[in-house]
């Protein structure tokens, strides 16, 4: 367009920053209609913009929600229905790959031209957004300041007005229109750029520049990624806020269920990373280093490319490493990169995991990409989809190898730190992380005795002894999740890990079919499985998941029997095993890791039994504990006898008396005699106890397979049955809760009877539930209910009382670990 005088040009001006500011509002480039926010009705074009694009770049860089609200103009709805959106790829693609030159014109021709509140500016200018944009530009974006540049260049040089050119009409300009100002942009920008840079903003700039390659290319990515986001606060893709209840539950899913310490987060136009520290020296080096990353990209193989930073450790500079994995043969993971590479920014919450509150949300910030990143990220992208071309369309189905991938990563989470700790101590015994190790159990264990003598509890040593540990293992190499090794589960059984994903539980299998064919895939269940649904009695609570998880009963068509259930966090508690036995399964047990359930050729010429416990005394007595501790010993020709862990413990390990399980990482345990320091802690299990040459450890207790652990899990909140498998044992029956004493005697006492008469332990656990549930022995158990009577005569009329109060408690014990030959 031709202008004859500097009037017309300032008009030209306007409208063009009018049109920008309405085709931010667009999710199509051809198409400018703006599209209704609540909250902005009173504001001009330009302030809508403004505030959209404020409020979106403020959030991409770590801005507190709080921080982000001005009172008056930008509320906390506002606001929230804004991000709301950014997640949701709601606003043009172009505008949207070019944030911060959006935010610096918009604020400087709001101003300069008069289509934005100076009161609304300052409230920008002084912003946390607009303290950092102030360093990343020579530009005076003082709102009181009106910049008269283009106005004093061409009053002064009116031929470079005149003779403007044309811009050529066979090339696409994105940021152009057909009434714009853009061809004064180009004349000047190519005979004077100096002069040109001096007084056009950062977008009048670019948008007098056809269309490149990376132009269209970011168009694209965008427009794509626009497919796969998640929009609200409370669902995946969420954002977190400071205080209580800040975290969003996917991200505790993800770290809790998948392991995930730096993870992607990305939504929509919103790219980003997350990142779960597990001390306080990883927290300092990552915000001591926030506004000056080291970025890295790594191609892992054709498909695999890897970004993240490096940061400095402690005052010893030792360098830590973060990274993610992009797998560009998966469309999401690959649409999810491009929106990353094509905003150029990427907002990173740091989370920490905390010994008392579990994950807690630290801080947020954003990180501008570096350009040679880009562009090599964008190169290694073009060259497998050229290589790729028929599949680069269609989402890649995962195959056996991603799910058996997958269920290793989520297994490997699963008590990590245990199963990790447990092998270095093993193999370095004298290591200094072993030291810490050892002196963190026997912190934990002294609290433990603290609570039994009743005594003031001084938390400050655990909280010293955890943070050590945190340290070494943050130094230490953890390496690659390993290879599921199936051919353990042996015939007809499969492996099933079940795991929280959007509020609702999930599942894998794997198993190995007849034919040694490996099999894994997800569960598709028919509706919403609510781990967080409470059930008064135990049979509803076993009838809601064997009906919701009825698709499992499939498994037999494919020849699948007998299952092992890894339960994850949020499934650990409820008696899953009762609700698949009720779909037809013959077996049902549980493990927290497929290389506990490997053969134990050491154990098979051991001999020998220790049965203990305590029947306490007063509001706690529980009178069939006795009775069941002298059963159980004549059953093998024994006696009750003191507890000695200082040596290997025998063949078969009895324990009965109270149970406790809790949220503090020291109410693991069981009472085994009057004394404080005959309290079992699961800590003392794990520190002392050698159960390398047994083969049953039974806990007649309440609550010895429960586990009140979360996604701070470092060797605390360990479940009994966990800590005896960890310490060697090869099969352990525990309780997923509190437990009737008569239930639980008489139900122990007919499992030893059964396994003593050359049973299976399986086989004996089964004769177990059908006695007390029944309240009466089939044909082959009537030796038993004749030795029973010997010393427990009236043992039906007990259980008939127990069952009046406590009717379901037998569905409470489990099996863990391995239990066949």
């Amino acid at each position: 367009m031709s202008f004859t005088n500097i009037e017309q040009l300032i008009a030209a001006r306007t409208q063009w920053l009018v049109w920008v500011a309405k085709k931010l509002f667009s999710t199509r480039l051809d198409d400018v209609e703006t599209y209704s926010i609540s909250g902005l009705s009173d504001f001009t074009e330009v302030e809508k913009a403004l505030s959209v694009i404020h409020i979106g770049l403020s959030h991409i860089h770590g801005v507190d929600d709080g921080d982000i609200q001005i009172r008056g103009y930008l509320e906390p709805e506002l606001c929230t229905s804004v991000i709301s959106r950014w997640r949701d790829s709601g606003f043009d693609p172009r505008i949207s790959s070019l944030l911060e030159s959006s935010w610096l014109t918009l604020l400087r021709l709001g101003r300069d031209l008069e289509q934005a509140r100076t009161e609304l500016l300052l409230e920008f200018y002084a912003s946390p957004l607009g303290i950092w944009m102030r360093k990343q530009t020579t530009a005076n974006l003082d709102p009181e300041h009106i910049d008269h540049g283009v106005l004093t260049y061409f009053s002064e040089h009116p031929d470079a007005l005149e003779n403007s050119l044309s811009l050529p009409q066979n090339l696409d300009f994105g940021l152009d229109y057909a009434e714009s100002h853009l061809n004064v942009v180009l004349s000047l920008a190519q005979t004077n750029p100096e002069a040109a840079y001096a007084i056009f903003s950062p977008l009048e700039l670019l948008g007098c520049y056809p269309d490149n390659d990376i132009d269209l290319w970011k168009d694209e990515a965008l427009a794509l990624a626009s497919q796969y986001h998640h929009v609200y606060l409370s669902q995946p893709g969420g954002w977190p806020r400071p205080g209580p209840g800040g975290v969003p539950e996917w991200v505790i899913d993800s770290v809790r269920n998948r392991g995930a310490r730096f993870s992607h987060s990305t939504s929509g136009f919103v790219p980003g990373w997350f990142i779960t520290v597990e001390s306080n020296e990883e927290m300092n080096g990552i915000y001591e280093e926030s506004s000056s990353l080291a970025f890295f990209l790594r191609e892992e193989n054709d498909s695999i490319l890897t970004i993240g930073f490096a940061f400095h450790l402690g005052d010893r500079g030792e360098k830590a490493h973060v990274s993610y994995r992009y797998d560009i043969s998966d469309t999401v993971s690959l649409y999810w990169l491009q929106a990353l590479l094509a905003i150029g920014i990427v907002r990173i919450d740091v989370y920490r995991l905390n010994l008392l509150f579990g994950i807690e949300y630290c801080f947020a910030f954003g990180s501008r990409l570096p350009f040679e990143l880009v562009i090599k990220g964008r190169a290694v992208i073009q060259d497998y989809l050229e290589s790729n071309q028929p599949t680069v369309k269609a989402l890649v189905p995962k195959t056996t190898l991603h799910y058996l991938d997958e269920m290793s990563l989520i297994e490997k989470n699963l008590f990590e730190n245990l199963k990790f700790l447990q092998r270095e101590r093993a193999e370095a015994p004298n290591s200094p992380i072993t030291s810490g190790y050892l002196k963190f159990l026997r912190v934990m264990h002294e609290l433990s005795l603290d609570v039994r003598r009743g005594v003031a509890l001084e938390l400050s040593t655990l909280t010293e002894a955890y943070e050590i540990l945190r340290v070494s293992l943050t130094r230490l190499e953890r390496g690659s999740s390993r290879e599921l090794d199936l051919s353990n589960l042996g015939d007809g059984r499969a492996y099933v890990q079940f795991f929280q994903m959007n509020g609702f539980l999930n599942a894998l299998v794997a198993y190995v079919d007849s034919d040694s064919q490996t099999h894994c895939y997800p569960m598709d269940f028919s509706g919403d499985i609510d781990t967080r649904v409470h059930f008064d009695d135990i049979a509803r609570c076993s009838n809601y998941y064997r009906d919701g998880l009825s698709s499992l009963s499939g498994l037999a068509s494919s020849g699948i029997d007998k299952l092992v259930i890894n339960p994850g966090p949020d499934a650990y508690n409820i008696p899953l095993h009762d609700a698949m036995l009720a779909m037809g399964f013959s077996e049902v047990s549980y493990t927290h890791s497929l290389s506990s359930l490997s053969p134990k050729s050491d154990k098979k010429d051991n001999r020998g039994v220790l049965v203990a416990g305590y029947s306490d005394k007063g509001d706690g007595y529980l009178p069939k504990v006795e009775l069941e501790l002298s059963i159980v010993a004549r059953l093998y020709s024994s006696k009750p006898r003191e507890v000695i862990l200082n040596a290997p413990l025998p063949a078969i390990v009895h324990f009965a008396g109270h149970g406790y399980s809790g949220s503090s990482s020291f109410q693991v345990g069981m009472d085994l005699g009057p004394h404080p320091n005959d309290y079992l802690s699961a800590s003392k299990v794990l520190l002392e106890a050698d159960c390398t040459r047994t083969t049953i450890v039974f806990l007649s207790a309440c609550s010895t397979g429960r586990a009140d652990y979360g996604p701070s899990q470092l060797v605390d909140n360990v479940p009994m049955d966990v800590a005896f498998i960890e310490a060697g044992a090869q099969t352990v029956v525990s309780t997923s809760a509190p437990i009737n004493d008569v239930v639980a005697g008489l139900f122990a006492c007919v499992f030893h009877a059964a396994l003593r008469n050359e049973h299976s332990v399986w086989e004996a656990f089964l004769t177990a539930r059908a006695a007390v549930s029944q309240g009466c022995f089939d044909e082959s158990g009537h030796a038993y209910e004749e030795e029973l009577r010997v010393d427990w005569p009236r043992w039906q009329e007990d259980l008939g009382q127990a069952m009046e109060v406590a009717p379901d408690d037998w569905r409470l014990f489990r099996l863990s670990g391995r239990h066949w030959a």
